[in-house]
């Protein structure tokens, strides 16, 4: 214990006044009346009685009183570390952020990360307050606020760093966010990290750091050491008819010294299938690929293999799925053939596109059978049967996506069948009257979906793009404009109908109307367009570990399981698995009940996902950025980092010994136990004194 003002101590020689005042006092001498004196002998004789002390116990209760009185005054404060835990009082506020991505696997960087921390919660002084973050790509607080250093200190003893990469900016946010909630005491931020390069995200959001915060860093990467890694891996078939695809690997070195070429072995469905020697230098990157794979009927999986021996082995392997990617039927409508030219090869020009594309004529196609296809492609049409427009009203309310391209044999009139679900009435054909009177696109979504995927140099294109006719509407209130031209006309609108979805574009996808088919972005465009109104999302070949996998699209079996028991409201009567690459199982009982409507992937290889008697593979792979080991200095990080004022007024200054007990001693406020004590103490005293007085007047 410690005292804020221990020079107030020296007023518990007030303790003295009570004793005195015990061994003077004398109870007053009775007078008594008397008649005469003078048969009285005067006698020389003392009669003074030997003092003593009486009651003891209000002797002690004064005194007792006034000690506590002198102790309040000197304001005293608690210094014991768990004490200080159990009371919530703190000087200094620290957050301690570590490092667990998966660069920290890399020799014993992460122990010698835990050490840092160790050492950083024993220097902690009394009434010190802590908050571990670990981070990778993703942030989590490790201890609540009043744990002590020793209870901290056993929470990381048995952490591992995870397979995550690595981003600084959440990290750094979140303790500027804790420690913006500290006004007293001394903000502090230590960082314990191997200070990637790559840890900056390149487009994220900038991290302003308080400048009260002292930012402390722990740099624990020591030379690297050699590491070879596999990076991006690319899967290609070589046509639509053959089972042959060529897989493509990106092979790179770091600080590699003399040593045999590592060889990069192929295995499909677990047994080995090609091999190839790399020739790698010291910081090397290398193309390997292997042609002509012959990849078996049904699901098969595949597994890059890089033997060589270093201090990170995991980014050895590369995992990927050979299962033909879903192939989203398209049927395309219209009048003339020659009208779908420009449209049709944007669609199908790519051997690997994951649109099947089937032209028809409206007059010659039944469409009783639209729930094969996701979506249905209206270009160029003339006037709309009711019967096919009723086909295509219930193909949108089940989920199905509609899109209507006009052109010249469409009229106003023409789609009167579909104002149900059309997202605008169409007006007039505007046309531009001479040079000059063409219009470009004036509001562009550039967030939407569909135009989320191209760069601004790519959306340049779009705005440069002349229109020279196109159909004048009117936009219902429920539906959503993605692009305007110069005069405020909507060109591209969305609706939502049912459960599915209508886009109208109010030009021609030719080269009468506009010159957009001639534009390197008219075929992503398209596509794009199609994915979006179908509500397509294609399982990737591999996905990265930290993503985030909806249930529904890891089996076949599981979506439609959902789909029936989400309208259902019936429980499934089976067990849902998921097998991780460790062999952790990760138990789905009954997904829908338990809102359990995705899963996030933690580790690196095949997660088995099984139910009833099916079972899907799915490929999961580290990021390659974190084999990439280069460490700057983080002085230099440091100089990247912006320092604000959150507070009006606020200063940077130095924190002094002075200044923490000070913080300490207000949290603790012990001195106000003190006082209440002793005013029971008087209390208990004045009814013993009252009682004692009575009993002498008797």
């Amino acid at each position: 214990m410690q005292f804020l003002n221990p020079l107030f101590l020296l007023g518990g020689l007030a303790l003295i006044a009570p004793i005195l005042v015990h061994l003077v006092r004398r109870e007053t001498s009775r007078r008594v009346l008397f008649s005469s004196l003078m048969f009285v002998r005067r006698s020389t004789k003392a009669s003074l009685r030997k003092q003593r002390l009486r009651h003891p116990l209000l002797l002690l209760l004064r005194m007792a009183a006034l000690l506590l009185l002198v102790l309040a005054i000197a304001r005293p404060l608690l210094t014991d570390p768990d004490a200080v835990g159990l009371s919530g009082s703190g000087g200094r506020s620290l957050i301690l952020l570590l490092d667990d991505s998966f660069s920290m696997r890399f020799g014993d960087r992460f122990q010698r990360a835990q050490s840092q921390a160790r050492t950083i919660l024993e220097d902690m002084g009394p009434g010190d307050r802590v908050r571990t973050v670990l981070f990778s790509d993703t942030t989590r607080l490790l201890n609540r606020p009043e744990a002590n250093p020793r209870e901290v200190s056993k929470l990381i003893d048995p952490l591992e760093p995870g397979f995550s990469g690595t981003e600084y900016g959440p990290a750094l946010r979140l303790a500027d966010q804790i420690l913006a909630g500290t006004p007293e005491g001394s903000p502090e931020i230590h960082w314990i990290s191997d200070f990637q390069e790559s840890g900056w995200q390149p487009g994220s959001p900038t991290v302003a750091i308080d400048e009260r915060v002292e930012l402390r860093t722990y740099p624990v990467a020591q030379a690297p050491g050699p590491n070879v890694s596999i990076g991006r891996v690319t899967i290609k078939p070589e046509d639509r008819s053959s089972a042959r695809v060529t897989i493509a690997a990106e092979i790179r070195s770091q600080h590699l010294r003399q040593a045999p070429d590592p060889v990069l072995v192929l295995e499909i469905n677990g047994q080995p299938a090609r091999s190839r020697t790399v020739h790698l230098k010291a910081n090397d990157t290398r193309l390997v690929r292997f042609q002509s794979v012959a990849v078996p009927r049904g699901e098969s999986h595949a597994r890059l293999h890089l033997q060589f021996d270093d201090a990170l082995p995991e980014d050895n392997f590369a995992y990927s799925s050979l299962s033909p990617t879903p192939r989203m039927k398209t049927l395309l409508l219209g009048t003339d053939r020659r009208d779908h030219y420009y449209l049709n090869r944007a669609l199908t020009a790519s051997p690997d596109s994951s649109l099947e594309v089937e032209v028809a004529d409206p007059g010659r196609t039944a469409l009783s059978g639209l729930s094969s296809y996701a979506a249905v492609i209206l270009n160029n049409y003339g006037p709309v049967p009711a019967e096919t427009a009723s086909a295509l009203i219930r193909f949108v309310q089940s989920g199905g996506g509609l899109l209507l391209f006009p052109g010249s044999r469409t009229h106003a009139e023409s789609l009167r069948e579909l104002e149900e679900i059309l997202p605008a009435t169409l007006l007039k054909r505007y046309r531009a009257a001479g040079r000059g009177r063409d219009q470009r696109i004036g509001l562009l979504q550039k967030r939407h979906p569909i135009f989320d995927h191209f760069e601004e140099v790519h959306l340049s294109y779009f705005m440069a793009t002349a229109y020279t006719d196109f159909y004048l509407s009117e936009p219902l209130a429920d539906s959503q404009v993605l692009a305007t031209l110069q005069d405020g006309s909507p060109l591209l609108l969305e609706r939502e109908f049912g459960k599915g979805r209508v886009l109208l574009f109010t030009s021609s996808l030719d080269r009468n109307w506009n010159q957009l088919p001639l534009k390197s972005i008219f075929l992503p465009f398209c596509q794009e367009m199609v994915k979006y109104a179908a509500r397509f999302q294609p399982s990737p070949q591999a996905y990265r570990v930290g993503d985030r996998v909806a249930l529904q699209s890891l089996n076949p079996q599981w979506a439609k399981a959902l789909a029936t028991l989400s309208t259902s409201g019936r429980s499934f009567a089976h067990t849902w698995t998921v097998v991780a690459p460790s062999g952790r199982e990760i138990p789905l009982d009954d997904p829908v009940r338990e809102n359990r409507s995705s899963l996030t992937l933690t580790e690196p290889g095949f997660y088995r996902f099984r139910v009833q008697e099916t079972e899907h593979l799915l490929a999961a792979n580290l990021d390659p950025r974190e084999s990439d080991l280069r460490a700057p200095d983080p002085e230099r990080l440091l100089a990247q980092l912006p320092r604000v004022s959150h507070r009006e007024g606020a200063a940077p200054r130095q924190t002094t010994s002075l200044d923490r007990r000070h913080a300490l001693e207000n949290r603790q406020h012990l001195w106000w136990y003190l006082v209440l004590t002793a005013c029971l103490v008087l209390l208990v005293e004045s009814l013993l004194a009252n009682r004692y007085s009575y009993n002498v007047t008797e």
